[in-house]
């Protein structure tokens, strides 16, 4: 009876897409439907708008959040958002003092001029883009699946004045990251490449070497003609690349991949 014993060392890099996959994006922008609200005398206030985009399809590169509201009192205001894992994230808090919010406010990471410095007027309805009292309020949720519900929260913390929230947007800008939707997955496009780099143990087992002629000094294989057993070690590796195509919604291009496989394996092999 012939027997053999073996550890496998396997080590692979790992697959690299295209630039080009990933590199389309869609901007949407979803408006509240549970609006207008009072923003209550100390109290709180919630706002909830669900995208309806499909889970685990798409990574947000972007997002900024539109605010049409008024308040007699601008400091008693504090504005959280909340999505996913990112819960109460300030976009601004207890800012302007003694003045009146009046109007549409743009709320963007980007924007040169924070929210604390914005123009506010009792008389005059204001509008204008600014970027979040920490300027990273909002760029926390780059990369997060932009499904399910994000909530608005808006706290009053100071009693006599109160105000209303007439009506809020997310304006998200997100990139396509599943290529399953229509068309080749990425491992089904690489499967027949890589799958057989190795090999199976069998395959390794009663490996020929080229013509069939084994060197005299192999005697470590039992498989072998004339083997008789004993410590043995073999390297050896592969490359696979190629490019296939990836469809659906929000993609129509190549992508490409370059995967490098190589093993170590060692063992004991003899004849009972």
């Amino acid at each position: 009876m012939r027997f053999s014993i073996s550890a496998i060392l396997l080590a692979s890099t790992a697959l690299v897409l295209s630039p080009a996959a990933m590199a389309q994006t869609v901007t949407q922008t979803f408006t509240s439907t549970d609006t207008p609200k009072p923003i209550v005398d100390i109290g709180t206030t919630t706002s909830v708008i669900t995208p309806g985009l499909p889970s685990g399809v798409h990574a947000i590169a972007d997002v900024n959040v539109s605010m049409t509201f008024s308040h007699d009192w601008s400091d008693d205001v504090d504005v959280f958002l909340t999505h996913g894992s990112i819960v109460n994230s300030a976009l601004f808090t207890d800012v302007q003092g003694a003045n009146y919010w009046n109007g549409t406010y743009v709320l963007d990471d980007g924007a040169a001029t924070s929210i604390a410095f914005a123009p506010l007027s009792f008389l005059v309805v204001q509008s204008g883009t600014y970027r979040t009292e920490s300027g990273a309020g909002l760029s926390v949720f780059n990369g997060q699946d932009p499904s399910g519900s994000w909530t608005l929260r808006i706290d009053d913390d100071f009693a006599v004045f109160a105000g209303a929230l007439n009506t809020w947007s997310l304006i998200i800008t997100y990139a396509a990251i599943d290529q399953a939707s229509l068309g080749p997955t990425i491992p089904a496009i690489i499967a027949g490449d890589v799958s057989s780099l190795i090999g199976t143990f069998a395959d390794r087992a009663n490996a020929r070497y080229a013509g069939g002629v084994e060197p005299a000094a192999d005697v470590a294989n039992p498989y072998l003609p004339g083997g008789t057993g004993g410590l043995w070690m073999r390297l050896g590796g592969s490359m696979a690349e190629g490019e296939g195509e990836v469809e659906n919604l929000f993609i129509a291009t190549d992508a490409s991949y370059d995967k490098d496989q190589w093993f170590a394996q060692g063992g004991l092999s003899g004849v009972l």
